[in-house]
Protein backbone atom coordinates (compact mmCIF):
# COMPACT_ATOMS: atom_id res chain seq x y z
CA UNK A 1 0.00 0.00 0.00
CA UNK A 2 1.56 3.33 -1.07
CA UNK A 3 1.70 6.52 0.95
CA UNK A 4 -0.89 8.10 -1.36
CA UNK A 5 -3.22 5.17 -0.80
CA UNK A 6 -2.83 5.47 2.96
CA UNK A 7 -3.49 9.21 2.91
CA UNK A 8 -6.60 8.67 0.80
CA UNK A 9 -7.86 6.28 3.46
CA UNK A 10 -7.44 8.99 6.11
CA UNK A 11 -9.22 11.56 3.99
CA UNK A 12 -12.28 9.37 3.55
CA UNK A 13 -12.86 9.67 7.27
CA UNK A 14 -13.29 13.42 7.27
CA UNK A 15 -14.91 13.74 3.85
CA UNK A 16 -18.55 13.49 4.84
CA UNK A 17 -18.69 15.51 8.01
CA UNK A 18 -17.06 18.40 6.21
CA UNK A 19 -19.40 18.14 3.24
CA UNK A 20 -22.51 17.85 5.40
CA UNK A 21 -21.38 20.79 7.51
CA UNK A 22 -20.98 22.97 4.42
CA UNK A 23 -24.36 21.96 3.03
CA UNK A 24 -26.40 22.08 6.23
CA UNK A 25 -25.15 24.90 8.39
CA UNK A 26 -22.65 27.22 6.81
CA UNK A 27 -22.10 30.76 5.67
CA UNK A 28 -22.78 29.60 2.11
CA UNK A 29 -26.52 29.87 2.84
CA UNK A 30 -27.74 33.11 4.39
CA UNK A 31 -31.33 32.29 5.38
CA UNK A 32 -30.87 29.04 7.30
CA UNK A 33 -31.80 30.61 10.65
CA UNK A 34 -34.51 33.10 11.68
CA UNK A 35 -35.12 34.85 15.00
CA UNK A 36 -38.19 36.16 16.76
CA UNK A 37 -41.50 34.32 16.83
CA UNK A 38 -43.28 36.16 13.99
CA UNK A 39 -40.08 36.50 12.00
CA UNK A 40 -39.56 32.73 12.06
CA UNK A 41 -43.08 32.05 10.78
CA UNK A 42 -42.57 34.69 8.07
CA UNK A 43 -39.22 33.10 7.10
CA UNK A 44 -37.31 36.30 7.78
CA UNK A 45 -39.15 38.37 5.15
CA UNK A 46 -39.44 41.28 7.58
CA UNK A 47 -36.69 43.79 6.77
CA UNK A 48 -39.26 46.54 6.24
CA UNK A 49 -41.93 45.37 8.68
CA UNK A 50 -40.44 43.48 11.64
CA UNK A 51 -42.47 44.02 14.82
CA UNK A 52 -40.87 41.67 17.32
CA UNK A 53 -37.42 42.08 18.81
CA UNK A 54 -35.96 40.06 15.98
CA UNK A 55 -35.47 43.62 14.68
CA UNK A 56 -32.06 43.53 16.39
CA UNK A 57 -31.05 41.13 13.62
CA UNK A 58 -33.32 42.10 10.69
CA UNK A 59 -33.42 45.89 10.92
CA UNK A 60 -32.35 47.77 14.06
CA UNK A 61 -33.96 51.03 12.89
CA UNK A 62 -37.43 49.52 13.33
CA UNK A 63 -36.97 49.96 17.07
CA UNK A 64 -37.40 53.70 16.58
CA UNK A 65 -40.81 53.38 14.87
CA UNK A 66 -42.44 50.80 17.15
CA UNK A 67 -44.07 52.46 20.14
CA UNK A 68 -44.57 49.33 22.20
CA UNK A 69 -42.33 46.50 21.02
CA UNK A 70 -43.09 43.13 22.54
CA UNK A 71 -40.62 41.36 24.80
CA UNK A 72 -40.00 38.00 23.11
CA UNK A 73 -40.11 34.78 25.09
CA UNK A 74 -38.77 32.07 22.82
CA UNK A 75 -40.84 29.33 24.41
CA UNK A 76 -40.14 25.88 22.97
CA UNK A 77 -38.84 25.27 19.47
CA UNK A 78 -37.73 21.92 18.09
CA UNK A 79 -36.19 20.66 14.90
CA UNK A 80 -36.46 17.32 13.10
CA UNK A 81 -33.68 16.85 10.53
CA UNK A 82 -33.15 13.97 8.12
CA UNK A 83 -29.92 13.65 6.16
CA UNK A 84 -29.43 11.06 3.46
CA UNK A 85 -26.31 10.57 1.34
CA UNK A 86 -26.89 8.09 -1.48
CA UNK A 87 -24.02 6.31 -3.20
CA UNK A 88 -21.61 7.70 -0.62
CA UNK A 89 -18.80 5.28 -1.46
CA UNK A 90 -20.05 3.88 -4.75
CA UNK A 91 -21.86 0.56 -5.23
CA UNK A 92 -25.04 2.19 -3.85
CA UNK A 93 -23.70 2.36 -0.30
CA UNK A 94 -25.78 4.96 1.55
CA UNK A 95 -25.62 6.98 4.77
CA UNK A 96 -28.71 8.16 6.68
CA UNK A 97 -29.21 10.14 9.85
CA UNK A 98 -32.25 11.59 11.65
CA UNK A 99 -32.13 13.86 14.70
CA UNK A 100 -34.66 15.68 16.87
CA UNK A 101 -33.16 18.64 18.73
CA UNK A 102 -33.87 22.09 20.11
CA UNK A 103 -33.12 24.96 17.74
CA UNK A 104 -31.27 28.27 18.12
CA UNK A 105 -33.22 30.84 20.12
CA UNK A 106 -33.21 34.52 21.03
CA UNK A 107 -33.80 36.49 24.21
CA UNK A 108 -34.21 40.25 23.82
CA UNK A 109 -35.53 43.28 25.66
CA UNK A 110 -35.52 47.10 25.45
CA UNK A 111 -34.47 49.98 27.67
CA UNK A 112 -34.12 53.78 27.54
CA UNK A 113 -31.72 56.33 29.05
CA UNK A 114 -33.07 59.53 30.59
CA UNK A 115 -30.26 61.67 29.19
CA UNK A 116 -31.02 60.39 25.64
CA UNK A 117 -34.79 60.90 25.38
CA UNK A 118 -34.86 60.56 21.59
CA UNK A 119 -33.03 57.24 21.50
CA UNK A 120 -34.13 53.66 22.14
CA UNK A 121 -31.98 50.69 23.01
CA UNK A 122 -32.32 46.90 22.98
CA UNK A 123 -30.19 44.03 24.18
CA UNK A 124 -30.22 40.59 22.58
CA UNK A 125 -28.71 37.16 23.07
CA UNK A 126 -28.91 35.06 19.90
CA UNK A 127 -27.89 31.46 19.33
CA UNK A 128 -26.79 32.23 15.78
CA UNK A 129 -25.89 28.65 14.84
CA UNK A 130 -26.16 25.45 16.78
CA UNK A 131 -25.87 22.22 14.82
CA UNK A 132 -24.64 18.73 15.51
CA UNK A 133 -24.43 16.12 12.77
CA UNK A 134 -23.50 12.48 13.31
CA UNK A 135 -23.24 9.90 10.53
CA UNK A 136 -22.19 6.27 10.93
CA UNK A 137 -21.60 3.56 8.34
CA UNK A 138 -20.92 -0.15 8.89
CA UNK A 139 -20.26 -2.51 5.98
CA UNK A 140 -21.05 -5.63 7.94
CA UNK A 141 -18.97 -8.72 7.21
CA UNK A 142 -18.09 -8.91 3.51
CA UNK A 143 -16.77 -12.11 1.94
CA UNK A 144 -14.90 -10.96 -1.17
CA UNK A 145 -11.49 -10.06 -2.54
CA UNK A 146 -11.18 -6.44 -1.42
CA UNK A 147 -7.53 -5.91 -0.49
CA UNK A 148 -4.95 -6.57 -3.17
CA UNK A 149 -2.42 -7.04 -0.37
CA UNK A 150 -4.09 -10.35 0.62
CA UNK A 151 -4.42 -13.34 -1.66
CA UNK A 152 -7.90 -14.62 -2.46
CA UNK A 153 -11.18 -13.65 -0.84
CA UNK A 154 -11.12 -12.37 2.70
CA UNK A 155 -13.52 -11.43 5.44
CA UNK A 156 -13.71 -7.66 5.64
CA UNK A 157 -15.31 -5.22 8.10
CA UNK A 158 -15.37 -1.43 7.61
CA UNK A 159 -16.73 1.23 9.97
CA UNK A 160 -16.81 5.00 9.63
CA UNK A 161 -18.02 7.43 12.32
CA UNK A 162 -18.40 11.12 11.47
CA UNK A 163 -19.24 13.82 13.98
CA UNK A 164 -19.56 17.52 13.14
CA UNK A 165 -20.50 20.40 15.40
CA UNK A 166 -20.84 24.13 14.83
CA UNK A 167 -21.87 26.70 17.43
CA UNK A 168 -22.06 30.48 17.34
CA UNK A 169 -23.44 32.82 20.00
CA UNK A 170 -24.14 36.52 19.48
CA UNK A 171 -24.36 39.10 22.26
CA UNK A 172 -25.87 42.30 20.90
CA UNK A 173 -26.71 45.90 21.66
CA UNK A 174 -29.09 47.87 19.41
CA UNK A 175 -29.55 51.64 19.15
CA UNK A 176 -32.26 53.46 17.18
CA UNK A 177 -33.40 57.07 16.74
CA UNK A 178 -36.66 58.31 15.32
CA UNK A 179 -35.73 61.21 13.00
CA UNK A 180 -39.38 62.11 12.36
CA UNK A 181 -42.76 60.39 12.50
CA UNK A 182 -42.01 58.47 9.28
CA UNK A 183 -38.27 57.81 9.35
CA UNK A 184 -35.76 56.21 11.74
CA UNK A 185 -32.21 54.85 11.72
CA UNK A 186 -30.47 52.24 13.84
CA UNK A 187 -27.36 50.14 14.42
CA UNK A 188 -26.90 46.70 15.96
CA UNK A 189 -23.51 45.50 17.17
CA UNK A 190 -22.83 41.88 18.08
CA UNK A 191 -19.98 40.09 19.80
CA UNK A 192 -19.61 36.70 18.09
CA UNK A 193 -18.26 33.55 19.74
CA UNK A 194 -17.85 30.91 17.02
CA UNK A 195 -16.60 27.34 17.23
CA UNK A 196 -16.37 24.69 14.49
CA UNK A 197 -15.34 21.14 15.39
CA UNK A 198 -15.08 18.00 13.30
CA UNK A 199 -14.09 14.46 14.21
CA UNK A 200 -13.93 11.34 12.06
CA UNK A 201 -12.74 7.80 12.77
CA UNK A 202 -12.23 4.80 10.51
CA UNK A 203 -11.69 1.10 11.14
CA UNK A 204 -10.90 -1.38 8.35
CA UNK A 205 -10.17 -5.01 9.29
CA UNK A 206 -9.58 -7.91 6.90
CA UNK A 207 -8.78 -11.59 7.54
CA UNK A 208 -7.10 -13.48 4.71
CA UNK A 209 -7.43 -17.14 3.74
CA UNK A 210 -4.30 -17.85 5.77
CA UNK A 211 -5.98 -16.27 8.83
CA UNK A 212 -3.58 -13.33 8.84
CA UNK A 213 -5.35 -10.13 9.91
CA UNK A 214 -4.74 -6.64 8.52
CA UNK A 215 -6.09 -3.65 10.48
CA UNK A 216 -6.20 -0.01 9.48
CA UNK A 217 -7.45 2.70 11.89
CA UNK A 218 -7.51 6.48 11.67
CA UNK A 219 -8.86 9.29 13.77
CA UNK A 220 -8.84 12.97 12.77
CA UNK A 221 -9.96 16.00 14.74
CA UNK A 222 -9.89 19.67 13.81
CA UNK A 223 -11.17 22.78 15.61
CA UNK A 224 -11.53 26.45 14.77
CA UNK A 225 -12.62 29.04 17.32
CA UNK A 226 -12.94 32.76 16.69
CA UNK A 227 -14.07 35.86 18.58
CA UNK A 228 -15.14 38.89 16.57
CA UNK A 229 -17.70 41.58 15.77
CA UNK A 230 -20.68 41.97 13.45
CA UNK A 231 -22.51 45.24 12.69
CA UNK A 232 -25.87 45.88 11.03
CA UNK A 233 -26.99 49.35 9.88
CA UNK A 234 -30.68 49.93 9.17
CA UNK A 235 -33.14 52.56 8.01
CA UNK A 236 -36.97 52.49 8.03
CA UNK A 237 -39.66 54.58 6.36
CA UNK A 238 -43.42 54.84 6.47
CA UNK A 239 -45.15 56.04 3.30
CA UNK A 240 -48.86 56.20 3.93
CA UNK A 241 -49.67 52.73 5.29
CA UNK A 242 -46.74 51.02 3.55
CA UNK A 243 -43.66 50.22 5.66
CA UNK A 244 -40.24 50.10 4.00
CA UNK A 245 -36.83 49.14 5.33
CA UNK A 246 -33.21 48.54 4.40
CA UNK A 247 -30.53 46.72 6.38
CA UNK A 248 -26.79 46.57 5.62
CA UNK A 249 -24.90 43.52 6.92
CA UNK A 250 -21.23 44.42 7.33
CA UNK A 251 -18.51 41.74 6.96
CA UNK A 252 -17.15 39.97 10.02
CA UNK A 253 -14.37 41.72 11.96
CA UNK A 254 -11.99 39.18 13.50
CA UNK A 255 -10.48 39.90 16.93
CA UNK A 256 -9.14 36.57 18.26
CA UNK A 257 -8.84 33.21 16.50
CA UNK A 258 -7.40 29.78 17.14
CA UNK A 259 -7.29 26.47 15.24
CA UNK A 260 -5.84 23.00 15.79
CA UNK A 261 -5.49 19.71 13.90
CA UNK A 262 -4.86 16.18 15.17
CA UNK A 263 -4.44 13.05 13.11
CA UNK A 264 -3.73 9.41 14.02
CA UNK A 265 -3.19 6.71 11.38
CA UNK A 266 -2.07 3.11 11.97
CA UNK A 267 -1.71 0.05 9.73
CA UNK A 268 -0.66 -3.37 11.02
CA UNK A 269 -0.68 -6.95 9.82
CA UNK A 270 1.21 -6.64 6.53
CA UNK A 271 4.65 -6.55 8.13
CA UNK A 272 7.56 -4.25 7.40
CA UNK A 273 7.91 -2.07 5.42
CA UNK A 274 4.14 -1.77 4.80
CA UNK A 275 3.01 -1.30 8.42
CA UNK A 276 3.12 2.27 9.71
CA UNK A 277 2.44 4.41 12.76
CA UNK A 278 1.65 8.09 12.09
CA UNK A 279 0.66 10.76 14.58
CA UNK A 280 0.13 14.51 14.04
CA UNK A 281 -0.91 17.10 16.63
CA UNK A 282 -0.53 20.82 15.86
CA UNK A 283 -1.89 23.80 17.77
CA UNK A 284 -2.12 27.54 17.08
CA UNK A 285 -2.63 27.10 13.35
CA UNK A 286 -3.02 30.12 11.09
CA UNK A 287 -6.70 30.50 10.23
CA UNK A 288 -9.30 32.98 8.99
CA UNK A 289 -13.02 33.50 8.88
CA UNK A 290 -14.58 35.78 6.28
CA UNK A 291 -18.18 36.74 5.56
CA UNK A 292 -19.76 38.78 2.79
CA UNK A 293 -21.19 42.30 2.70
CA UNK A 294 -24.97 42.10 2.35
CA UNK A 295 -27.97 44.37 1.80
CA UNK A 296 -31.61 43.51 2.52
CA UNK A 297 -34.65 45.55 1.50
CA UNK A 298 -38.24 44.83 2.41
CA UNK A 299 -41.79 46.13 2.55
CA UNK A 300 -44.92 45.55 4.60
CA UNK A 301 -48.04 46.24 2.53
CA UNK A 302 -51.48 46.26 4.18
CA UNK A 303 -54.39 44.67 2.34
CA UNK A 304 -57.50 45.56 4.32
CA UNK A 305 -56.79 44.01 7.74
CA UNK A 306 -54.14 41.61 6.46
CA UNK A 307 -50.57 42.33 5.43
CA UNK A 308 -48.09 41.12 2.80
CA UNK A 309 -44.36 41.06 3.62
CA UNK A 310 -41.84 41.20 0.74
CA UNK A 311 -38.08 40.82 0.96
CA UNK A 312 -35.00 40.80 -1.31
CA UNK A 313 -31.42 40.10 -0.13
CA UNK A 314 -28.11 40.57 -1.93
CA UNK A 315 -24.73 39.36 -0.68
CA UNK A 316 -21.41 40.18 -2.28
CA UNK A 317 -18.80 37.54 -3.08
CA UNK A 318 -15.70 36.70 -1.03
CA UNK A 319 -12.38 36.11 -2.78
CA UNK A 320 -10.72 32.74 -2.32
CA UNK A 321 -8.93 32.35 1.00
CA UNK A 322 -7.53 29.54 3.15
CA UNK A 323 -9.69 28.97 6.20
CA UNK A 324 -7.17 26.76 8.04
CA UNK A 325 -3.52 26.53 7.03
CA UNK A 326 -1.75 23.24 7.75
CA UNK A 327 2.06 23.16 7.86
CA UNK A 328 4.20 20.74 5.83
CA UNK A 329 4.42 17.56 7.86
CA UNK A 330 7.31 15.12 8.04
CA UNK A 331 7.46 11.44 9.06
CA UNK A 332 6.05 10.22 5.75
CA UNK A 333 2.71 12.03 5.84
CA UNK A 334 3.51 15.11 3.77
CA UNK A 335 0.43 14.63 1.59
CA UNK A 336 -1.81 15.57 4.52
CA UNK A 337 -0.63 19.16 4.09
CA UNK A 338 -2.61 19.19 0.83
CA UNK A 339 -5.94 19.11 2.66
CA UNK A 340 -8.12 21.71 1.02
CA UNK A 341 -9.60 24.17 3.51
CA UNK A 342 -10.11 26.86 0.87
CA UNK A 343 -13.32 28.88 0.58
CA UNK A 344 -14.66 31.23 -2.08
CA UNK A 345 -18.14 32.77 -2.23
CA UNK A 346 -20.05 34.21 -5.16
CA UNK A 347 -22.60 37.01 -5.18
CA UNK A 348 -26.19 35.83 -4.66
CA UNK A 349 -29.72 37.23 -4.59
CA UNK A 350 -32.50 35.74 -2.48
CA UNK A 351 -36.17 36.64 -2.32
CA UNK A 352 -39.22 35.76 -0.30
CA UNK A 353 -42.71 36.71 0.75
CA UNK A 354 -44.98 36.22 3.72
CA UNK A 355 -48.65 36.81 4.45
CA UNK A 356 -50.15 37.78 7.78
CA UNK A 357 -53.81 36.86 7.29
CA UNK A 358 -56.49 38.48 9.44
CA UNK A 359 -59.18 36.01 10.51
CA UNK A 360 -60.69 37.66 13.60
CA UNK A 361 -59.66 40.28 16.19
CA UNK A 362 -58.03 37.54 18.27
CA UNK A 363 -56.85 35.15 15.57
CA UNK A 364 -54.57 35.45 12.52
CA UNK A 365 -52.57 33.12 10.31
CA UNK A 366 -49.13 33.12 8.67
CA UNK A 367 -47.93 31.78 5.31
CA UNK A 368 -44.43 32.31 3.90
CA UNK A 369 -41.66 31.10 1.60
CA UNK A 370 -38.12 32.16 0.78
CA UNK A 371 -35.27 31.10 -1.44
CA UNK A 372 -31.83 30.38 -0.01
CA UNK A 373 -29.34 29.95 -2.84
CA UNK A 374 -25.85 28.71 -2.06
CA UNK A 375 -23.05 31.25 -2.39
CA UNK A 376 -20.25 28.69 -2.63
CA UNK A 377 -17.80 28.63 -5.51
CA UNK A 378 -15.33 26.56 -3.52
CA UNK A 379 -15.92 25.33 -0.02
CA UNK A 380 -14.09 23.60 2.76
CA UNK A 381 -14.30 20.00 1.58
CA UNK A 382 -11.81 17.28 0.77
CA UNK A 383 -13.22 16.08 -2.55
CA UNK A 384 -10.60 17.99 -4.52
CA UNK A 385 -7.74 16.48 -2.52
CA UNK A 386 -8.72 12.88 -3.16
CA UNK A 387 -10.31 13.45 -6.55
CA UNK A 388 -8.78 11.11 -9.12
CA UNK A 389 -10.29 13.02 -12.03
CA UNK A 390 -9.37 16.44 -13.31
CA UNK A 391 -11.12 19.60 -12.23
CA UNK A 392 -12.89 20.84 -9.15
CA UNK A 393 -15.56 18.83 -7.37
CA UNK A 394 -17.94 21.35 -5.84
CA UNK A 395 -21.64 21.29 -5.23
CA UNK A 396 -24.36 23.77 -4.38
CA UNK A 397 -27.14 23.38 -1.84
CA UNK A 398 -30.06 25.62 -2.78
CA UNK A 399 -32.77 25.61 -0.14
CA UNK A 400 -36.44 26.49 -0.26
CA UNK A 401 -38.04 27.41 3.07
CA UNK A 402 -41.78 27.38 3.80
CA UNK A 403 -43.71 28.51 6.88
CA UNK A 404 -47.21 28.10 8.34
CA UNK A 405 -48.53 29.30 11.71
CA UNK A 406 -51.18 30.97 13.84
CA UNK A 407 -51.28 33.88 16.29
CA UNK A 408 -53.84 33.97 19.11
CA UNK A 409 -54.18 37.36 20.84
CA UNK A 410 -55.02 37.29 24.54
CA UNK A 411 -55.41 40.03 27.16
CA UNK A 412 -51.87 39.59 28.46
CA UNK A 413 -50.17 39.18 25.06
CA UNK A 414 -49.95 36.80 22.11
CA UNK A 415 -49.53 33.05 21.73
CA UNK A 416 -47.94 31.76 18.51
CA UNK A 417 -47.87 28.25 17.12
CA UNK A 418 -46.42 27.14 13.81
CA UNK A 419 -43.97 25.15 11.73
CA UNK A 420 -41.39 25.71 9.00
CA UNK A 421 -40.14 23.22 6.41
CA UNK A 422 -36.85 23.32 4.48
CA UNK A 423 -35.48 21.04 1.79
CA UNK A 424 -32.42 20.78 -0.42
CA UNK A 425 -30.95 18.28 -2.89
CA UNK A 426 -27.35 18.24 -4.09
CA UNK A 427 -25.77 15.97 -6.67
CA UNK A 428 -22.01 15.78 -7.09
CA UNK A 429 -19.48 13.41 -8.60
CA UNK A 430 -18.64 10.54 -6.26
CA UNK A 431 -14.86 10.86 -6.16
CA UNK A 432 -13.73 7.82 -4.13
CA UNK A 433 -14.06 4.08 -4.01
CA UNK A 434 -14.67 2.08 -0.87
CA UNK A 435 -12.85 0.63 0.93
CA UNK A 436 -9.05 0.94 0.76
CA UNK A 437 -7.69 -0.88 -2.22
CA UNK A 438 -7.36 -0.43 -5.18
CA UNK A 439 -7.62 3.35 -5.35
CA UNK A 440 -6.32 3.50 -8.91
CA UNK A 441 -9.40 1.74 -10.33
CA UNK A 442 -11.68 4.74 -10.17
CA UNK A 443 -15.28 4.33 -11.24
CA UNK A 444 -17.33 7.42 -11.87
CA UNK A 445 -20.57 7.75 -9.98
CA UNK A 446 -22.98 10.35 -8.63
CA UNK A 447 -23.61 10.95 -4.93
CA UNK A 448 -26.90 12.56 -3.95
CA UNK A 449 -27.31 14.42 -0.66
CA UNK A 450 -30.84 15.12 0.55
CA UNK A 451 -31.73 17.18 3.59
CA UNK A 452 -35.19 17.80 5.04
CA UNK A 453 -35.84 19.95 8.11
CA UNK A 454 -39.04 20.50 10.07
CA UNK A 455 -39.18 23.13 12.81
CA UNK A 456 -41.97 23.41 15.35
CA UNK A 457 -42.39 26.72 17.19
CA UNK A 458 -44.38 27.61 20.30
CA UNK A 459 -43.80 31.24 21.33
CA UNK A 460 -45.16 33.96 23.58
CA UNK A 461 -45.08 37.73 23.24
CA UNK A 462 -46.06 40.07 26.08
CA UNK A 463 -46.04 43.90 26.29
CA UNK A 464 -43.10 45.54 27.97
CA UNK A 465 -43.17 45.20 31.74
CA UNK A 466 -43.08 48.95 32.36
CA UNK A 467 -46.20 49.40 30.22
CA UNK A 468 -47.99 46.85 32.40
CA UNK A 469 -46.86 48.69 35.53
CA UNK A 470 -48.17 52.00 34.15
CA UNK A 471 -51.53 50.39 33.50
CA UNK A 472 -51.56 48.89 36.99
CA UNK A 473 -50.82 52.28 38.59
CA UNK A 474 -53.72 53.89 36.68
CA UNK A 475 -56.07 51.17 37.87
CA UNK A 476 -54.96 51.65 41.50
CA UNK A 477 -55.61 55.39 41.28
Amino acid sequence: MSKTQRVNCVLKTVLLFLSCNCICYSQGNYRIENYGNRSILLNGNVTGSVEDLGLAYYNPSRLGLIDEPAFAISGKAFELTRIGLENAFGDNRNLNSSEFNGIPSMIAGTFTLEFLPNDKFAYSFISRYRSSINLNYDTGILEEDILNSLDGAERFLGRINLDDEIKEEWFGLTWARKINSNFSIGISSFISVYEMRGNGSTLYTAEGVNENVVTYTSDLLYKQKTYGLFFKIGASWKISDVELGMNIHLPYINVIDDASFKGEEFLSGLGAPEDFFNFINVEDLKNKRKTALGVSVGAGIPIQKSRIHLNVDWYNGVDKYERITLPNFTAGVDDVSELDFNEELKSVFNFGAGAEIYISPSFSGFLSFSSDFSAYVENTNLFNVINQNEGEINYESDYWHFGLGFDVSLKWGSFLLGSTYSRTNSEFQQPINFPIDPVDEFEEGISDLQLERWRFIVGLEIPLLNEKLKSLKKNIK
